[in-house]
């Protein structure tokens, strides 16, 4: 019975890393199917529509520019920019790692 229960939180926490390691190569692979040109309604169709607006400004021949940023995992995100509504550029934002900081200033009484 013991062996059971133990077999089937193992199984659980399995299948848990696997759904998000399978979300983040997802990502990559809508990626392969995204184009310069689509209109703003096609990437979300592709991508899905968790994506958080990182930006948005008009420029003054009256563009309208608006960037979405859709996470591919913790520490990346594929940004993307539309100029009134259409893909006109995107990259891979990639914030890196550091360890925290050490506080060296220690006041001793």
């Amino acid at each position: 019975m013991m062996k059971k229960c133990l077999f089937f939180v193992f199984l659980i926490i399995a299948l848990t890393g696997c759904s998000s390691y399978s979300e983040m190569l997802s990502a990559d692979s809508n990626m392969k199917k995204v184009e310069l040109d689509m209109t703003k309604e096609q990437v979300i169709a592709i991508m899905g529509s968790n994506y958080q607006r990182v930006g948005s400004f008009r420029l003054e021949d009256s563009t309208y520019v608006e960037m979405l940023g859709f996470k591919r995992n913790y520490n990346e995100t594929y940004v993307m920019r539309f100029e009134n509504g259409i893909l006109t550029e995107w990259n891979k934002e990639v914030i890196p790692e550091y360890p925290a900081p050490v506080n060296t200033n220690t006041v001793s009484k």
